[in-house]
C-alpha cells in the first residue's frame, strides 16, 4: 500500500496532464472534507487560519505539483524511495530552523541516506542508470523538504488542532 500513490499517479499521466490531475485530485479532496471545514472553520483562531494556509500550501499543493511533474520523468519506485528520505529531512530541517541538536549517529544517518539519494539521482527514466544527473530528483528532494517543514510547523503552531481539520480548513 505505501507508495502506490505513485504508481496510480503514473496511471493516470496516461491520461491526464499534471496540472489535470492535481486539479482532479483536489476536487475531490475537497468534496470528502467540506463538512469538516464547515464544521470547525469558526473553531479555530483567527491567528491561525494563516499558519493552516501556509502549512496547505507548502505540505500539499506545492508538493502534489512537484511530485506529479517529477513523476513524468523519474520511475515511481525511485520516487517512493526518495520520499522514504523523510525523517532525514525532518532532522536536517529541525535543526536548521529550532536549533535541534543532532547526534553522531543521526549525522551519519544523514550522510549515508545523502550518498543514497546521490546515487538515485543518476537514475535515469528508464531505470537505466548512468552519469548524468536527473533534476526531477530536485523536485522530489524539495517536496521532502516542504514536508518536513510543514510537520514541525505543525507541531509547533497548530497542535491544539486535529490533522483532519487542518486539511480540510486548509483545502
Amino acid at each position: 500500500v505505501w507508495a502506490s500513490d505513485y504508481i496510480r499517479v503514473k496511471k493516470a499521466l496516461i491520461v491526464f496532464t499534471p496540472t489535470q490531475l492535481i486539479v482532479l485530485k483536489y476536487i475531490f479532496s475537497s468534496a470528502l472534507v467540506v463538512w469538516v471545514a464547515l464544521k470547525n472553520i469558526r473553531k479555530v483562531p483567527k491567528h491561525q487560519l494563516f499558519i493552516i494556509f501556509m502549512v496547505t500550501l507548502f505540505g500539499v499543493v506545492i508538493p502534489a505539483y512537484l511530485n506529479v511533474t517529477a513523476q513524468t520523468q523519474l520511475p515511481s519506485s525511485t520516487m517512493g524511495v526518495i520520499n522514504a528520505l523523510s525523517p532525514v529531512f525532518a532532522v536536517i530541517v529541525a535543526y536548521i530552523f529550532y536549533r535541534t541538536k543532532i547526534k553522531i549517529l543521526q549525522a551519519i544517518g544523514l550522510f549515508i541516506a545523502f550518498c543514497g539519494s546521490v546515487l538515485f539521482s543518476l537514475i535515469h527514466k528508464d531505470g537505466t542508470f548512468g552519469a548524468s544527473f536527473n533534476y526531477y530528483v530536485m523536485f522530489v528532494l524539495v517536496v521532502i523538504f516542504c514536508y518536513s517543514f510543514t510537520e514541525i510547523k505543525k507541531k509547533k503552531r497548530l497542535s491544539n488542532l486535529r490533522p483532519i481539520v487542518i486539511i480540510s480548513i486548509g483545502l
